[in-house]
């Protein structure tokens, strides 16, 4: 293909694919924020990264397509502003100025790096191997903040159990539950918990054990015992989701209004009829969680690094094996800009050791499950994938290194 044809056909596809993304329907929040709102909602930070790394791309592609000057600073907001008008009419969207600010913070990162081209793309090999040693660090950055943000952050004050409740955007638990306790705290909808009881317990490795009869498979998420505190936050939730057992507690990531992964005993439901008597435990370990449900039971429930996706948009829907893929998927893309620097000298050789040195302590060092088999697969695709697009990007971006 022509040089001078290719960046404006991938200017195209670009604001294709935003289209499709943005004016897809969607599910519909709890509440709508308001127009104003810049941060908004249960998961306001999460959505501002993804704005932001929406619009990278589209900055990016106006820089390779020639634009200068004000023109992009111009053409970005007004894409932006022109879906957040059209998404008043899509079902399940929200419209906020935030939306706008942030994508047009997006763009502007797009341009720069390819301002800067001669640097990012074609440096000379010590400046590459000092990039990728620092691409090294910035994924570790990355992998202690998943196990950091997927830490308890369990609130103070007083705890009130609901059994069975009925919350809002959720589908309500057919069964009945019989009784609760966490350690030798009784808990129940007649009783309220001071949260230094329930976070010694909890904290320290105590069972969460629940007692009921069971109701007919659910087709999303539908509570069984959920507790929450004297602002109406959510602490901790048992839920039966199809015929797995999700289990949510009150982390840092709700602090800084990230998404929420959950935890599952998968499977749990399934030989289990309505009318059934059953009997659900959750206990902590520092690294993993034991879940049970009848005589089911796995102590190796828990979050790897490939997980720092659903800190972002997870999806509770989507089957096992493409929540794992997306975890290897994570991994892959994470190492890609390192994988782009790579040289053969020291640098690049430090990076990739400190690389897989921090997959393996990283983990036990915040509380995560060991790097599985697969993620680490994922970083040798994405070093390969990494080294392949400095391949491409030297034949259509032709620089002189630096």
């Amino acid at each position: 293909m022509n040089r001078a044809r290719w960046p404006p056909l991938l200017l195209v596809a670009i604001i294709g694919v935003i289209l499709v993304l943005t004016l897809m329907p969607g599910a519909h929040d709890r509440s709508t924020p308001p127009f104003e709102c810049v941060i908004c909602g249960d998961r306001g930070l999460a959505d501002a990264i993804l704005n932001v790394a929406l619009f990278i791309p589209l900055g990016a592609a106006l820089g390779l397509s020639g634009w200068s000057g004000f023109l992009p600073y111009v053409f970005a907001p007004l894409l932006s502003g022109t879906v957040e008008v059209t998404q008043l009419f899509v079902p399940g969207r929200d419209t906020s100025i935030g939306d706008v600010l942030f994508n047009t913070l997006g763009a502007a990162v797009g341009l720069w790096v390819v301002g800067r081209a001669s640097v990012f793309v074609r440096p000379c090999p010590k400046l590459a191997g000092k990039l990728a040693l620092a691409a090294s660090l910035v994924v570790s950055v990355v992998w202690v903040a998943t196990g950091y943000l997927l830490a308890p952050a369990l609130p103070r004050g007083t705890y009130s159990a609901q059994w069975t409740p009925l919350v809002e955007g959720l589908e309500p638990y057919h069964g009945r539950v019989v009784g609760a306790w966490l350690g030798p705290l009784q808990i129940g909808p007649a009783r309220r918990l001071e949260s230094r009881d329930f976070r010694l317990f909890f904290l320290d490795g105590a069972a969460l054990n629940v007692t009921a009869l069971a109701g007919p498979l659910s087709e999303s998420t539908a509570p069984i015992l959920r507790l929450r505190d004297d602002r109406e936050r959510q602490v901790v939730l048992l839920a039966a989701e199809r015929e797995d057992l999700a289990f949510y507690y009150a982390n840092r990531a709700d602090v800084v209004r990230l998404d929420h992964p959950d935890l599952r005993l998968l499977g749990a439901f399934g030989g289990i009829a309505e009318g059934d008597s059953l009997w659900a435990s959750v206990r902590r370990s520092r690294n993993a969680f034991c879940m049970a449900l009848g005589d089911l039971v796995s102590c190796s429930i828990g979050y790897t690094l490939g997980i720092g996706w659903g800190l972002l948009l997870y999806m509770e829907w989507a089957p096992v094996w493409v929540r794992a893929a997306l975890n290897v998927l994570w991994m892959t893309v994470l190492v890609v800009p390192m994988g782009f620097w790579l040289r053969a000298n020291t640098a690049s050789l430090t990076a990739v050791g400190a690389l897989f040195t921090a997959a393996l302590l990283v983990p036990r060092a915040t509380g995560l499950l060991p790097t599985p088999v697969l993620e680490f697969v994922g970083l040798l695709l994405g070093l390969g994938a990494g080294y392949g697009l400095h391949r491409l990007a030297c034949v259509l971006v032709p620089t002189r290194a630096v």
